[in-house]
């Protein structure tokens, strides 16, 4: 009789811790689902955002979607790889300006180009035609000396080209000054045709050619030049099968 006394009050301590940890264990469920009232407090692990993208990231405070800046920088997925041709921003390209050509330089003087480049051939020239006879006179290669030789026709021509051209502006401006004084004096102007003034040229350069003793050399040079264009012009004869 007094175990069985003993054994009820166990039972009833039993079934009583049960229906405790039953509630605790509801009351701790009902806590987990519902959201906490207390703002959470920043953990050591969170990362600390910049100050442009915080402010970035808040929404606007009338309700508007804020514009992005257009000086922005663009924006590229690292994940894709950079194309070799790519677009870049071009700077302000600078222009070009040929002075022959250019308006704002002033107009093109050819007397004054004539004058202020005229060294080019009463001193370059004349001083390479020099050095190149004094090494025509020590080369010995026959290749060489043809090369030089070559090069010394050419500064020769370009001297002596120079020199008609001088001459044949002089002649004219003796022209035009003589017909500035007719026409002062009271007569009409008269002006050269073409033909009249190539036939004054040829005039000219004969007499210094004879002058200076090579006419016969030129004229020599020049009937052969003729006489090789018209053996051109002669039709050859028909060939005949041997009999």
């Amino acid at each position: 009789m007094f175990a069985r006394a003993q054994e009820q009050p166990t039972l009833a301590m039993l079934a009583e811790q049960q229906e405790v940890k039953t509630a605790v264990g509801r009351k701790r469920a009902r806590t987990a689902e519902e959201p906490s009232e207390l703002p959470s407090r920043p953990t050591a692990k969170a990362t600390r955002v910049p100050e442009g993208e915080a402010a970035a990231a808040q929404p606007p405070q009338d309700g508007k979607p804020s514009a992005k800046s257009k000086h922005r920088p663009a924006e590229a997925s690292s994940k894709r790889p950079v194309k070799r041709l790519r677009e870049v921003v071009e700077g302000t390209s600078s222009t070009h300006r040929d002075p022959r050509f250019d308006t704002m330089l002033g107009s093109f003087s050819d007397d004054k180009f004539k004058k202020r480049y005229s060294f080019l051939y009463d001193e370059n020239l004349p001083d390479e035609q020099q050095e190149l006879r004094k090494s025509l006179k020590k080369v010995k290669g026959a290749e060489t000396q043809q090369s030089l030789k070559q090069q010394l026709k050419d500064v020769q021509r370009q001297i002596a080209e120079e020199q008609r051209r001088r001459a044949s502006e002089k002649t004219a401006a003796e022209q035009k000054g003589q017909e500035r004084e007719a026409v002062k004096a009271g007569k009409r102007p008269y002006f050269l045709k073409a033909s009249e003034r190539k036939r004054q040229a040829l005039v000219q350069r004969f007499h210094e050619l004879k002058s200076s003793g090579r006419l016969e050399k030129v004229m020599d040079k020049r009937r052969k030049k003729v006489a090789a264009k018209d053996h051109r012009l002669v039709p050859r004869g028909r060939r005949t099968a041997p009999t």
